[in-house]
This record gives C-alpha cells, structure tokens and sequence, in this order.
C-alpha cells in the first residue's frame, strides 16, 4: 500500500513539473513571435528576429534624445529619414524578455518616428531597444554604431 501511494505521489509531481513546463514554453512562444505584433512600426515575421517594418516614404521626422544629456537632433530631410529607418529596419534580435515594470533610473536613448498620423517612441542602447513592453536584444554594439552615425549627422544638422 505504501509502494503504490509512493507510485501515485510521483506521478503527480512529474504532471505538475510538465505542467509547469508547458506553462513557461507557452510563454516562451508568446514572447518570441507574437510581442512585435501590435504596433504601428512593428511587424510579425516568425523565426527572422525582425523588429521593424517601417515605410520610410511614410515617415516625416525622426527625433533623437540623449538620455543623459538632454540634447535632441530632429532629422527632417529624407535622406537622413531614410537612413535611419534603414538602420532600424536591419536590426535584428536575438532574444527578448519583459520589460520590469519597475522604475529604474533612467535611460540612455530615445527615438521618436512620427508619420503623418502617428508618433511612436522607443527606447534603446548599445545592443537593445525596447518595444511594446518588451526588451530587445540584438548584435553587441548595434545601436553603438547608430549612435556613432548620428554624431556625424549631428554635426551637420542639430536642432
């Protein structure tokens, strides 16, 4: 008797570990395809690690913040729209988890893309950028080499 109630507890234990399991691949799949679903910008590309799909022809401003500094750059002529846009639309992610919803000190970027009807922000940094409540991580330095671009654009064109 006490075999079988030892047989029976174990199997409870395996079902509740597969159980749990199931649970955290459920989310694991929820997070990796279907987090860039719902935004203006965003797109749904499974199994690419594409974040953005965005229409530059679409895009009137893009705003830069240095989140430490406080300078911005607005970028308004089209071909340096164009290039930024490029810029985001090549990244791609290697894995993304959710954002804390805690405060934290601060951050280091911010993007605003603002179309004819819609203005969308994110936040970024060396190698990730934050999306729909959700962190993006990409190629170390990624955004590094962005950053170091619109320095030069800066230089040019700063408002």
């Amino acid at each position: 008797m006490a075999a079988r109630k030892s047989l029976i507890w174990t199997f409870r234990k395996r079902y509740i570990i597969f159980l749990a399991l199931g649970g955290i691949a459920i989310l694991g799949i929820y997070i990796s395809f279907l987090a860039t679903r719902f935004s203006v910008f965003t797109t749904y590309e499974p199994f690419s690690g594409k974040v953005f799909s965005i229409n530059a022809s679409t895009i009137e401003s893009v705003k830069i913040r240095d989140g430490n500094t406080g300078d911005k750059v607005k970028f308004t002529e089209k071909e340096q729209v164009h290039s930024i846009i490029t810029y985001l639309n090549n990244f791609r992610y290697d894995f993304c988890i959710p954002k804390i919803p805690i405060k934290t000190g601060g951050w280091s970027y911010k993007i605003d893309i603002e179309s004819e009807d819609t203005i969308a922000s994110y936040y970024f940094n060396d190698s990730w950028i934050t999306v729909n409540g959700f962190v993006f991580y990409g190629d170390k330095q990624y955004f590094q080499l962005f950053i170091a671009e619109l320095a030069d654009k800066r230089a040019v064109h700063s408002s």
